[in-house]
């Protein structure tokens, strides 16, 4: 299941969206050993139709396509509600990934390649084959950021704040996402943070890739200076405040999922 978080993405949803359903008719996907893909939107009630869209879309692709429509807005808890369906669901793993084309679908494939040997992949931009055609000064404060993370959280992990990961169904089930969307800590991008530092502190197997992270093609970018200073508060507060527990939980999601 591939995971889009959406919100005024009108000008790229319908592209994004055929082109992973049309992946399992690609020889390359077929050899992963994968049967299909399935596609699940979570959209922040954008005002540019964007959860209309895909409502259409998901009508024409009954099963494959799935909808979550959200009041609230937010990177960070819509990435967590949306695993929260995804690990619910019939399925062996969950990719996260924007919907703009900042991340290469293409990669998708690589990923289900890798993710058959651990737990957690890690699109990363600062490995080995990594980069970005980001300008200069969100290259820089990307860089920043990343370093200061590597100090705090640790080392191993080059590329704390990637959105395109993959993980293993049975990787998520410890962890209390449904506690995580209620924190302070869900601010933006940076939540995903968190779930990664506590899959990783609590010993699960993690491998990063080199992807190349490209500025979007369509529509305005929502990464600021507030998000790359929200990474800074949240991994402060997981270091130091201990927020890295895991425990069974029972789902319960708040908003319905056609």
């Amino acid at each position: 299941m591939v995971m889009l978080p959406t919100y005024n993405e009108r000008e790229n949803i319908e592209f994004i969206i055929d082109r992973l359903l049309d992946m399992v008719n690609d020889p390359a996907f077929q050899q992963t050993g994968f049967t299909d893909i399935q596609v699940l939107v979570v959209d922040d009630d954008s005002p540019d139709g964007t959860g209309r869209i895909t409502e259409e879309i998901a009508k024409k692709n009954p099963g494959r396509v799935h909808v979550m429509h959200r009041l609230q807005r937010g990177r960070g808890t819509a990435g967590l509600e949306g695993l929260l369906f995804a690990r619910q669901q019939e399925i062996a793993c969950i990719i996260e990934m924007d919907a703009d084309f900042s991340h290469d679908p293409d990669l998708i494939i690589r990923f289900l390649k890798v993710i058959k040997e651990t737990e957690i992949v890690i699109g990363s931009r600062y490995i080995r084959g990594g980069k970005t055609n980001q300008g200069w000064r969100r290259k820089l404060l990307s860089k920043a950021a990343s370093i200061y993370l590597q100090l705090l959280l640790g080392p191993r992990i080059k590329d704390w704040q990637s959105g395109f990961r993959c993980f293993r169904r049975e990787a998520l089930l410890p962890l209390d996402l449904l506690g995580m969307t209620q924190q302070r800590f869900s601010h933006e991008y940076a939540i995903g943070i968190g779930v990664l530092y506590r899959l990783v502190k609590s010993g699960h197997s993690y491998k990063e890739i080199p992807i190349e992270f490209t500025d979007r093609q369509k529509g305005r970018s929502k990464l600021s200076l507030r998000t790359i200073l929200a990474y800074m508060g949240i991994a402060w507060a997981l270091r130091f405040r201990n927020e890295n527990k895991t425990k069974p939980v029972a789902d319960r999601l708040p908003q319905e999922v056609n």
